[in-house]
C-alpha cells in the first residue's frame, strides 16, 4: 500500500466525519461507542484546524483514508483526533499521521505534544507509549489539559479509563 501524509485542504474536509464515525465503530467491542459517537469533530473544529494548519489527511491512491488534526493549547499542543479507515487500519497509516504532528509540534518549538486516549483498549495506549507517549500522572495536569479532560467527560468520556499521554518534543 502507498500512502501519504499531507496538509488537509478544504476539498478534503466532507470526507472526514465518515472516517471518524467507521474509527469509532472499532470502540463498540470495548462498550465505549456511544461515548465516542457523541465527542465527534464539528465540521467548525476541523475547519479551524484547517485554517491554522493543524489538519492532516493520509491518501491512498487519491483517496483520504485517514487524519489528524490538533489544537494548540497554553502547553504546547495536543493531538485532538486521529483516526484511518477500518479497511485502511495496521498499515502504518496511523504511526504516519501521528509522527506528522510529531514533527509539526517539533518544528514549531513546541515543548509537549500531549493526547488523551482510553487506557484499556489493547490497540490505544500501547501504540502511542510505541512512539515515545508517556502516561502523565494526572496531578502533574496542567490547567489547560485539565479543562479538556473534564470536558471529555462532559461529553460522556469517563475518566476513570482515560488517560493524558506527553510526547516531549
Amino acid at each position: 500500500m502507498h500512502s501519504c501524509v499531507r496538509k488537509a485542504l478544504a476539498e478534503d474536509l466532507p470526507c472526514i466525519p465518515q472516517i471518524e464515525k467507521e474509527a469509532a465503530a472499532l470502540f463498540s467491542a470495548y462498550g465505549y461507542e456511544a461515548a465516542v459517537l457523541a465527542d465527534l469533530t464539528t465540521l467548525n473544529e476541523l475547519q479551524n484546524a484547517l485554517e491554522k494548519g493543524l489538519l492532516w489527511v493520509a491518501e491512498d491512491q487519491s483517496h483520504v483514508v485517514g487524519f489528524a488534526f490538533a489544537e494548540t493549547i497554553l502547553s504546547g499542543l495536543i493531538l485532538s483526533e486521529v483516526d484511518v479507515l477500518p479497511s485502511s487500519g495496521r498499515k502504518g497509516i496511523g504511526k504516519a499521521l501521528v509522527e506528522n504532528v510529531m514533527d509539526h509540534a517539533q518544528l514549531y518549538g513546541c515543548k509537549c505534544l500531549f493526547l488523551t486516549t482510553y487506557k484499556n483498549i489493547p490497540w490505544n495506549m500501547p501504540f502511542y507509549k510505541k512512539l515515545g507517549f508517556k502516561v502523565l500522572p494526572e496531578n502533574e495536569y496542567p490547567a489547560d489539559i485539565n479543562m479538556i479532560v473534564n470536558r471529555e467527560h462532559n461529553y460522556g468520556l469517563d475518566k476513570s479509563v482515560r488517560v493524558v499521554m506527553i510526547y516531549c518534543c
